[in-house]
């Protein structure tokens, strides 16, 4: 603007009027971090329990949660195996409070599903 003004093209601000743009109202669905807690506080069974934190964890569909085999899981690195839309093949990992809740879950078992397919 001040080439323009140099040049006597402008002799006002043309910007002067101009406001900046009101924020948009927030319309995400997302839970707030409080009612996520109270979600997975819920008293439940052991095997639903798990599930709910592991898909709120890994942020995997419910489809490559309930079709995991223990032979997925990689406890130690709290990740495992799964087959995505697509037939792709990826790898998902979750946090403490999954890590916790498997191997009460899994007790001695070392091979077959984690049982959740048993929910639907």
């Amino acid at each position: 603007m001040t080439f323009w003004r140099d040049q006597g093209w402008l002799t006002a601000d043309p910007t002067r009027r101009l406001r900046r743009r009101g924020r948009a109202p927030d319309r995400t669905r997302a839970l707030a971090v409080a009612d996520i807690e109270a979600l997975l506080n819920l008293e439940a069974p052991l095997r639903e329990k798990t599930l709910r934190t592991m898909l709120y964890e890994t942020a995997a569909r419910a489809s490559e949660i309930l079709n995991l085999d223990i032979e997925h899981l990689d406890r130690r690195n709290r990740r495992a195996r799964v087959t995505r839309k697509g037939s792709a093949v990826d790898i998902i990992v979750w946090q403490t409070r999954t890590a916790r809740l498997l191997p009460k879950l899994l007790a001695d078992r070392s091979k077959g599903p984690v049982c959740f397919n048993e929910l639907h």
